[in-house]
């Protein structure tokens, strides 16, 4: 059992590989907090990569789900670039490499 929002195709290539999916519909609520799991299980995925290839394939499944989430919510994607514009500005980006040990 799975139990988790899938890909539009993925019932078709499971019947396709004799598989017998059982899915349904999430309704306007499930789908959201479905999304956001999906999208800290994408990210999670990054975790195991070994290559460039599975990085970007992984990063590719991210930015999909990520996709999801702003067409559900009204978010552009230019209205996220530019607050991660003003939060690097702000905060800076990851390029120092700074651990944080102690706070």
């Amino acid at each position: 059992i799975f139990r988790k929002l899938i890909r539009d195709n993925m019932p078709e290539i499971m019947k396709a590989q004799g598989a017998s999916p059982e899915t349904r519909i999430l309704d306007d609520v499930e789908y959201k907090k479905f999304l956001r799991l999906k999208l800290v299980e994408e990210a999670g995925e990054t975790n195991a990569v070994k290559t460039r290839e599975e990085m970007v394939k992984e990063l590719g499944d991210v930015w999909e789900v990520a996709d999801a989430i702003m067409q559900n919510e009204g978010i552009s994607l230019e209205e996220v670039r530019v607050l991660k514009q003003k939060r690097r500005e702000e905060r800076g980006g990851f390029e120092k490499r700074i651990f944080l040990i102690r706070g």
